[in-house]
This record gives C-alpha cells, sequence and structure tokens, in this order.
C-alpha cells in the first residue's frame, strides 16, 4: 500500500519514478485495497505531473474521476474504477515515455478494476477521432446496453501505440512469454486468442491438442480431450470463462466445441455438430468469431455451382442461418468488431466486410440484417502480385489473418507478402506495420491490449511461435523481406588470377 508521501515526492525526483509509482499502484495484483488518500494522492499527482510537463494547455484530460471508494476512508475492495480519459495533441514529454509507464492508459484490467479510456487523436492520415465521432460511439454503446448485447472482447487500441502524430506501428521482437512453450512438439499450430481477463494466450494444434499460456504464472500446459481433433480456430465466447473451438475429423467434416476454462475441470462441452443435418455442416469450415448479439460464426465453401457461405449458429447450438458470399473464392479468416464482419479470401487475395446484425435473430433468417459494405484489395483476378511491389500498398499477395481492436480499425496478414496492413474504420489503406524482423508466412496472429503478439509461422522450422511487441516509430522502417538474402561479392579479374596461383 502507498503511502501520501510516498507518491508526493521532493520536487527534484524524477517525474518518470512517480509515473512508475502511479502505474504499479493502478496494476497491483487481486485483492485490490486502496484508501480514500490513496485516490487523493493519485488525483495530486497526476495534477502535478500536468503541471510538470507544462501540458495543461496542450493535453486535454477529462472526468478523471475515480469511483467506488468508501467515503468512510478506510480499506475497501475496489469493486470499479472508471477513468475517462482524452489525450488531445499528446506533446512529445510525455509521449517519449515507455509504453510501460503512461499512465491510466497502461492499468491492468483486473478482475475488479474497470478501466474505460476514450482517447481523442491524433493526426491527419485517418487515425483522427472527433468529438462527433465519440458523441456516436456514446450512443452506440447506450443502445447495446438497451439491447444486452454481450461485451465486446477487443481490447487493443492501435492508436494507443501511435506515440506521436505521424508515427507508424511497428513490431519488435520479443523474448517467448513462456520458454517452455518451444519445446511443447507444435507440429502445425493455426489459431490462437488471448483472454484479458485470465491473462491466458491459447494455442490451437492440429495434433489433437490445445496449448495454454499462462502469462501471469509463465507456465504453459497442453490440454487434450476427446472433443479436440484437429483444430484449426478459436474464439471467446465469454472472456474469463470460455472459447469456442473449431474441430474436425479425419474427413474433414467440421463440429465445433466450448472449452470452459473458468471451470475448474476445464470441461469441455459440444455446442453443434455435423452429424445434426438440421445445421448443414458437411463441408469443411474455416475461422471462427463472436457475432454481435454473442453467437458463433465460421465460414465454408460447398462445391460449384454454390457460393461460399458466411455461417451463423447460436450460441446454443440449436438455430443456424447462412450467407452467400459472392465474389469469393475460398475464404478464411474471419474477425468481428460489434456489427462489423471481416472475411479474408485466399482464392481472390480480398478482405470483404459485412455489416451483421443479428441481435433480433430468433431462427432461420427472420431478424438477421446483414449487407456487404466494403471489400479491400484488388480486384483483377489472376494478376501477378510480386511482394515487392505490393508491400506498401492495399494489395495482397496470399491474405492471411486478420483482426480489429476496439475502435474498428483492421489489421490485415498477408502471408505471401511477408506483411501487416493497417487499415481505417472505413477500410482505407493507413500503412504497413514495420518489423525489426521478417514477418512469417503466417496463418493468423493475436495482438493484446498491451502489444503483446503471438504471430504463427506456418513454415518455421523449429519455432512455430513467433512472439513480438506493438510499438510506434517515428519513420516506416524499410520492408524486411524474408527471402531476402546477400548477394556473394563479385570476384575482380586480379582476385580471380590470384585464385588461379
Amino acid at each position: 500500500m502507498y503511502k501520501e508521501e510516498d507518491l508526493l515526492m521532493e520536487e527534484g525526483d524524477e517525474i518518470d519514478a512517480k509515473l512508475r509509482i502511479v502505474n504499479d499502484l493502478l496494476r497491483s495484483e487481486p485483492p485490490y485495497s486502496l484508501t480514500k488518500n490513496d485516490v487523493n494522492s493519485v488525483k495530486k499527482l497526476i495534477n502535478e505531473l500536468a503541471s510538470r510537463l507544462k501540458i495543461a494547455e496542450q493535453t486535454c484530460i477529462k472526468n478523471t474521476d475515480l469511483l467506488g471508494i468508501a467515503d468512510d476512508g478506510l480499506d475497501v475492495d475496489v469493486e470499479e474504477l472508471k477513468c475517462d480519459v482524452a489525450f488531445e495533441n499528446t506533446p512529445n514529454s510525455l509521449a517519449s515515455y515507455d509504453s510501460d509507464i503512461i499512465i491510466i492508459e497502461e492499468a491492468e484490467m483486473l478482475r475488479n478494476i474497470k478501466i474505460e479510456d476514450s482517447i481523442s487523436s491524433r493526426s491527419d492520415d485517418g487515425l483522427r477521432i472527433n468529438e462527433g465521432e465519440i458523441a456516436n460511439e456514446k450512443v452506440e454503446e447506450e443502445e447495446e446496453e438497451k439491447e444486452d448485447v454481450p461485451k465486446s472482447t477487443n481490447h487493443v487500441s492501435y492508436n494507443k501505440f501511435r506515440s506521436k502524430e505521424k508515427t507508424y506501428l511497428r513490431l519488435k521482437s520479443a523474448a517467448a512469454f513462456d520458454k517452455k512453450v518451444h519445446n511443447e512438439e507444435l507440429k502445425y499450430p493455426l489459431g490462437v486468442v488471448y483472454d484479458e481477463i485470465r491473462k491466458i494466450w491459447i494455442v490451437c494444434e492440429q495434433d489433437d491438442k490445445l496449448i495454454q499460456i499462462d502469462e501471469k504464472e509463465k507456465d504453459s500446459a497442453v490440454l487434450e480431450n476427446h472433443l479436440i481433433k484437429n483444430p484449426s480456430a478459436l474464439t471467446i465466447l465469454r472472456e474469463g470463462h470460455s472459447i469456442a473451438i473449431l474441430c474436425a475429423d479425419e474427413f474433414k467434416k467440421n463440429w465445433i466445441a466450448e472449452y470452459n476454462y473458468g471451470n475448474r475441470n476445464g470441461k469441455v462441452t459440444l455446442i453443434v455438430h455435423h452429424n445434426n443435418s438440421k445445421h448443414d455442416l458437411k463441408y469443411r469450415c474455416r475461422g471462427l468469431a463472436r457475432s454481435y448479439a454473442g453467437n458463433i460464426m465460421t465460414l465454408d465453401n460447398p462445391p460449384s455451382p454454390n457460393c461460399p457461405r458466411l455461417r451463423l449458429i447460436s450460441r446454443n447450438g440449436k438455430e443456424s442461418a447462412s450467407f452467400d458470399i459472392k465474389d469469393a473464392r475460398n475464404p478464411s479468416f474471419i474477425a468481428s468488431h460489434k456489427k462489423r464482419v471481416a472475411v479474408s479470401d485466399l482464392g481472390t487475395q480480398r478482405v470483404f466486410i459485412f455489416e451483421v446484425n443479428d441481435i433480433k435473430w430468433k431462427h432461420g433468417s427472420e431478424g438477421l440484417n446483414w449487407q456487404l459494405i466494403n471489400t479491400i484489395g484488388d480486384e483483377r483476378l489472376g494478376v501477378p502480385r510480386l511482394p515487392v511491389r505490393i508491400y506498401d500498398s492495399a494489395e495482397f499477395n496470399f491474405v492471411a489473418g486478420i483482426q480489429y481492436d476496439k475502435d474498428g480499425f483492421l489489421i490485415v496478414a498477408d502471408a505471401g507478402g511477408h506483411t501487416m496492413k493497417l487499415f481505417d474504420k472505413d477500410a482505407k489503406f493507413l500503412h504497413r506495420i514495420s518489423s525489426d524482423f521478417p514477418i512469417p508466412f503466417m496463418s493468423s496472429f493475436h495482438i493484446n491490449r498491451h502489444g503483446r503478439t503471438i504471430i504463427i509461422d506456418l513454415r518455421g522450422s523449429q519455432e512455430k511461435l513467433c512472439f513480438a511487441q506493438l510499438s510506434s516509430s517515428r519513420i516506416l522502417d524499410k520492408w524486411v523481406d524474408a527471402h531476402t538474402k546477400p548477394k556473394p561479392r563479385e570476384s575482380s579479374r586480379f582476385s580471380r588470377s590470384l585464385s588461379r596461383r
């Protein structure tokens, strides 16, 4: 427990030390206990830092309210800590600090602490969120509360890692969260998710198992069950509780199971099976995502002349519906953000973006609203897409995994082009995400709210999981080509004559 005299240090103390204290206080492990004096001290410290950094006029810090504190000043468990903080035109002095030190934004989402941050920023390249957009988001949130929509599982904000105006997202190679995970015999991992409440990564391995990496305990475990066969995709169903797993038999007939890791016994149950003819799961399915109303979405590809389909399956597995994706050929990855659903198609090397509203869905297509609203990629089929020519454009060589953030921005992986590309809410290409390592030929990836990243390398000879940290850079680094090899030095006539001697 920090005391007021610990927080309000001498004037000569370093600012970053104070920032670290506030950060440590907010990131304390549960059970979390906070006194009224602590709250007042944090408020004073935030005001002091704002004054000392001379950002009072440039930075807008609004509605910093610490709620849920007992009036008697005694130690109490904080049930909810809400901090609505808006940063406008953050100056270099504050932005230059490590992301681990930034107040509020880096506070852990603990079991008994709720952090709500709305960031108004940053530049004119498509990442500005104006007051009108914030107002619209508040209206959407109120509508979601009325409609009893499940809380979103998208917690990362790509904008948060852009520390300055006109900066670019960048991936830095990082050490494995658990060294033992590389000792696991990963033959063909395909999907990965992260639970922000439990602080666990889950990777599906087609060798009939799941790898669960506990980020807190720095440990990993293997889960095997008779229902987990050839798992190829995962999605969070209830954060802190369970995920859905797309499985298949040797004939590529599918079923979807639920793994409840919130249960002590780690119970695995069946949601829907291909034997149930009602759901028409006789064709190979790919990808998993959670819909706006908390149902399950996947993709399948019936034989011609039928079109590939986006499949919707109710949370209890009793109802299903489907939509034709007319211009797609081999849809394989799917991601969602509220009503937005993105589908990457390996057949056309494009990304299709739909709006799907299933909040009033009961059975069949009754109460379902869906429409195609945008596409990303070159519509000219058969045109060669050399990675060296398209790495800084909205085209793809071999499109792969996709992930939305909580603001509706989308990252699309290009496995064949060895790139990851950022798009705004309107599917406008912003920039390539640079890296200090070659982006592997990946299947999927996941970035958690603190920027920690796992990329699944399909062609990795030894390490199938690539660990990285999302950050930012003032300049867009050069593209790192995975196939680039140093050219042999050409010998001169003189050197050749010496070698003959």
